[in-house]
């Protein structure tokens, strides 16, 4: 699991190689309970992973000048499962940015 991460990491830093960030509505919901690794690792590499996993998740926000980082606080990995109406009221929200910027 940890070579994933740290695969996520470079694949991660390429895409933001870029010479500037991209000018598009963008909102990353990541999790608020850390129920991603709890299976599969050691309590220090679980937190390990965790602080590697909200790092990107933060960089992937500053892809886009517009980017936002919200947190599901009562959500784990499965947000769409966990809070389905939350997925639901950040599409609005994108969607209602996009149609806005056409005007």
């Amino acid at each position: 699991m940890i070579l994933l991460l740290k695969t996520l990491q470079q694949d991660v830093a390429l895409a933001s190689a870029s010479d500037s960030p991209l000018d598009i509505p963008l909102i990353v919901i990541s999790h608020g309970i850390s129920d991603m690794f709890a299976f599969h690792m050691s309590p220090s590499d679980v937190e390990e992973a965790e602080q590697i996993w909200q790092k990107m998740q933060a960089e992937l926000a500053t892809f886009s000048a517009q980017g936002k980082l919200l947190l599901a606080e009562k959500s784990g990995h499965k947000i769409h499962i966990d809070e389905p109406e939350l997925v639901v009221e950040v599409i609005r929200q994108v969607v209602e940015q996009v149609r806005n910027s056409d005007n």
